[in-house]
């Protein structure tokens, strides 16, 4: 399964604000791994430097961002990236499915590209991208919608506005909007006053206009009185076009147009950049949104509605015969309103990406268990720590929300996956509005581990519905930590392996190995997610005969992915072996878990 989207955040590893740069840019485009149950825009985010020698894997999806971070290092290091910027251009002459976007980091950033053929860069008012964040956002947004699209032509925005309030606020404003995407941005306009053209049939250009735009409301007073303003709506809501609404309300409105429900708002506050801002991501959003959810149902397509923004009765009307899902963004609509929703509609179903994939399974009473840590080659396929934290949540998450508790064995330390669980677990708990008694998390520590735990670390954790195990001392801390593992398989169903050490350990081999050794003992579902490297990577590789087992792993001669008893085919572990597509190896860990459990 490709993503539609990739991102890669081109840089060299000495330029200084690059690791932090790099983990704002997944946050922003991807999700925030720290509110793990919000939604972000789910577009993946990997990493290309010098280290990696740029290596770039097309197969990870459809389309191809390069965002160049072009600093002083970068350019000194132009005779190795050069010849790769030259091959990603002629990969895609026609940018229909690579676009690379250089952004002007120093004085010397355009040796980076060849005269013949100029790439047209970011230039900020600094070198120091945080301190024009907003801008940058406007800029990367941009050209990101012009991607999924296929847009080569300037982005349009329809100012809706009406002209009736007092004061003539609303056109006021409209005017003042114009004048800032012709001076201050490289977006284009559709203003009724100067757009719409003399001797033309008046409605057909406003429904065009609407059609090929995105859509600002800019919600006055008289707004919902005034009959242009609410066809421009509902044009807007029946070509499924972005729309967002700025508030600028002065007192009290008469009413408020119904069909304004779920759309994004922002209250005005004098600056243009914020609601524009609002406006693209709104428009990414719901476009790359639409194309991840059809390939997430692709082989129901008949069958599934595909919503790329929150379900309403009104785009609900032209429902077609045979749909038995309507399928839409996290996070899910709350019971009052889903509750309406069924009454129009009483036998469809209306699912987010998570409740999709989790449809029909019942992990009530499972344990699974998730063998998780850093490796020391995630470099080398682009993935940074932000992107292993988020594959943990997205995995763990999913199998929350089919009933299933999850197993963990990890020391307590900030910035753990320890800690990282046990936020999970504290937001889970508060959105499925359940006892405090309940448990989401059983984590395992050995010896000496447990040791230094406070009594605030046992209040923490309890707070946070993560239950601790400790498990007493062995002969030594090896044989310690080989004592958790064993009880720690003793009360799991399933484990899932991804990431870990191969050096640098401080059992008696790499953990992720023995975890995945004891489970294979004890007849378990196991499943290998080698695209992050690591001993993953290593199981995984061994399994289909890539590489040769090593003579301190005797014990693995011999296994093969049927061993892995996990319900899925070999085609699809080996998907798995090598997938950093979250939705795919979601999907595929679910797919295994009805089959097997």
């Amino acid at each position: 399964m490709k993503a539609p989207l990739a991102i890669y955040v081109v840089y060299h590893t000495q330029y200084a604000e690059a690791s932090t740069l790099f983990a704002d840019i997944y946050k922003w485009l991807c999700r925030d791994i720290r509110n793990s149950l919000s939604d972000g825009l789910d577009i993946p985010v990997y990493f290309a430097t010098e280290e990696t020698n740029f290596t770039i894997d097309f197969e990870r999806a459809e389309k191809t961002f390069f965002l160049v971070l072009a600093d002083d290092e970068l350019v000194r290091a132009k005779d190795s990236i050069i010849p790769k910027i030259s091959e990603w251009r002629a990969l895609d002459p026609s940018e229909d499915k690579i676009m690379i976007c250089p952004v002007k980091l120093s004085d010397y950033s355009f040796d980076l590209f060849s005269s013949d053929v100029p790439e047209q860069f970011i230039i900020l008012p600094s070198f120091d991208v945080k301190t024009n964040w907003s801008e940058f956002q406007t800029r990367i947004y941009d050209s990101l919608i012009r991607l999924v699209q296929i847009k080569h032509d300037k982005l349009r925005i329809f100012v809706s506005h009406s002209k009736k309030d007092k004061g003539k606020i609303g056109e006021v404003r409209a005017r003042e909007l114009v004048q800032y995407l012709n001076e201050e941005t490289k977006l284009d306009s559709f203003f009724d006053v100067k757009d719409i053209l003399d001797g033309k049939c008046f409605d057909k250009q406003i429904e065009n206009g609407v059609e090929n735009a995105l859509l600002m409301v800019l919600y006055t007073n008289t707004y919902s009185d005034r009959e242009w303003c609410r066809r421009e709506l509902i044009a807007a809501k029946d070509h499924e076009v972005p729309t967002v609404v700025v508030m600028m309300l002065d007192g009290v409105a008469k009413r408020v147009f119904p069909y304004i429900g779920n759309i994004p708002c922002i209250e005005f506050g004098g600056d243009w950049r914020e609601p524009i801002n609002l406006l693209l991501r709104t428009a990414l959003d719901e476009y790359h949104e639409k194309q991840l959810l059809e390939s997430l149902c692709a082989d129901r397509r008949s069958e599934v509605m595909v919503n790329p923004f929150p379900p309403e009765l009104y785009n609900l009307r032209l429902l077609q015969d045979g749909i038995t899902q309507v399928l839409y963004p996290e996070p899910p609509l709350g019971q009052e309103e889903l509750s309406i929703l069924k009454q129009a509609h009483e036998a469809v179903d209306f699912v987010t990406p998570m409740e999709y994939a989790s449809v029909g399974m019942n992990l009530e009473g499972k344990y699974i268990a998730i063998s998780i840590s850093n490796s020391e080659d995630a470099h080398k396929y682009g993935v940074g720590q932000e992107m292993l934290d988020d594959i943990s949540i997205e995995i763990s998450k999913h199998i929350l929300k089919a009933g299933g508790k999850m197993i963990y064995g990890g020391v307590l330390r900030d910035g753990s996956f320890t800690e990282l669980f046990a936020n999970l677990s504290d937001q889970y708990g508060a959105f499925e509005k359940s006892a405090s008694t309940e448990r989401y998390f059983k984590n395992f520590i050995a010896w000496p581990n447990y040791e230094t735990i406070t009594a605030a670390d046992e209040n923490k954790y309890d707070h946070n519905r993560v239950e601790l195990v400790r498990v007493e001392k062995a002969d030594d801390k090896p044989t310690s930590l080989t004592k958790m593992r064993v009880e720690m398989e003793n009360n799991a169903h399933v484990r899932i392996v991804v990431g870990g050490r191969m050096m640098g350990y401080s059992g008696i081999m790499p953990g992720i190995i023995e975890e995945f050794k004891i489970a294979i003992e004890a007849d378990h579902p196991v499943y290998v997610v080698g695209g992050f490297g690591g001993a993953a990577r290593y199981v995984a590789n061994v399994l289909s005969g890539v590489t040769e087992v090593e003579d301190s792993f005797a014990w693995m001669k011999g296994l093969n992915i049927s061993n892995l008893r996990n319900g899925l085919s070999e085609e699809e572990n080996k998907r798995l072996f090598v997938s950093t597509n979250a939705m795919e190896i979601v999907s595929l860990i679910l797919k295994g878990l009805k089959n097997s459990l």
